[in-house]
């Protein structure tokens, strides 16, 4: 559902995931200003099919751990901030209704319609697994194509040549335009991990985004990390590096990620198997007192229902809850998101069929 991010199929989840700004592929007009990032890569949204999420790896990717043997390491800057927002409320807007074709063993039909107060929208995509095998739930290589009734093409690879190294690209067009381009390379050795993003790359003018990440597990608990970004427009450049610490425990982990003028903690600890607690402050330079965010989530296996709530310092508290409606092969979420300050309500509806 809406907060599984790893596995391929099931695709799309009835929530939607919050969206990052995308840097444009031409430069800004004279009268656009450009924010230029202090650190961390740039994201795509991804409400397409469920794609792993760049850098994780189910248990076992590395082999089987002997007897006294160290955990092997599968860890990268980016899974982990991503973990910790797996355990929050994925929000849908309006409403989303999504089916699921399989059309072989190895592609998949989907079909999915979206309508909210922005727009309404009919998007059609299709889905591929390949058979090269590294673990229970990664089989590469993955394609995904998507076009919607604006004409607006989504597309995505991922791929996996070794066990240590994995590859992905997104592509997206607006308008018969290249909005977004990305290029990913991630390198998993015993007790290090490395990634580079390339985003929107243009030899001419010379522009782009460059994110270098690199962790090192010190000892079995804990992990230290360096980032770069470096982004260049044609009228402005800037470069921000940022220091990362995470340390894991048995039932509950933390980290935290520090650069000038920004930083980011977050604390995940494991209640019982079921139901996990989540807390995150993060801080950027356009924001003074920076924002606190709070949460739960609650999985019932026995009823399959799931339950995800949240509140932040803004005032705002959010909360989804997803059931899949056995034995029919359909699944609904509702979620709601409500501030005090503003009073300010939004619901959203998801159906998902196959």
């Amino acid at each position: 559902m809406g907060n599984t991010k790893d596995t391929l199929p099931p695709p799309v989840s009835p929530a939607s995931p919050p969206t990052d700004p995308l840097i444009p592929l031409t430069p800004p007009k004279p009268n656009e200003t450009n924010s230029l990032p202090t650190s961390g890569p740039v994201h795509l949204p991804e409400d397409s099919p469920v794609f792993p999420t760049f850098g994780s790896h189910p248990p076992g990717v590395h082999g089987e751990k002997g007897e006294g043997a160290v955990d092997a390491f599968s860890d990268t800057i980016e899974s982990i901030n991503q973990e910790f927002k797996t355990y929050l409320p994925n929000l849908i807007e309006g409403a989303k209704l999504t089916l699921n074709t399989p059309l072989s063993q190895y592609f998949q039909a989907i079909h999915s319609l979206h309508s909210s107060s922005k727009a309404s929208l009919y998007s059609y995509g299709i889905s591929y697994v390949g058979r090269k095998k590294y673990g229970e739930m990664e089989l590469y290589p993955m394609f995904y194509g998507e076009m919607d009734n604006a004409t607006n093409l989504k597309a995505i690879c991922v791929h996996k040549p070794n066990k240590a190294l994995k590859l992905r690209s997104d592509i997206q067009t607006q308008k018969s335009e290249f909005s977004v381009v990305q290029l990913m390379a991630e390198y998993m050795g015993t007790d290090f991990s490395f990634c580079s993003t390339l985003v929107n790359p243009c030899l001419y003018p010379a522009s782009g985004v460059l994110a270098l990440q690199y962790l090192q597990r010190v000892t079995q608990n804990l992990s230290l990390g360096v980032e770069f970004t470096y982004q260049k427009e044609s009228s402005q450049q800037g470069a921000g590096i940022s220091g990362f610490v995470g340390y894991k425990q048995p039932g509950w982990q933390t980290f935290a990620k520090l650069s000038f003028g920004s930083w980011s903690l977050g604390y995940l600890r494991k209640v019982t198997e079921n139901i996990n607690l989540v807390g995150e402050y993060e801080k950027t330079p356009f924001d003074d007192s920076g924002v606190v965010t709070m949460g739960y989530s609650w999985h019932i296996p026995k009823v399959d229902f799931k339950i995800y709530s949240s509140i932040n310092s803004q005032w705002t508290v959010s909360s989804i809850v997803e059931k899949r409606l056995q034995p029919l092969p359909v699944s609904l979420a509702l979620s709601t998101s409500l501030n005090q300050k503003s009073n300010q309500i939004k619901l959203g509806v998801g159906i998902t069929i196959g």
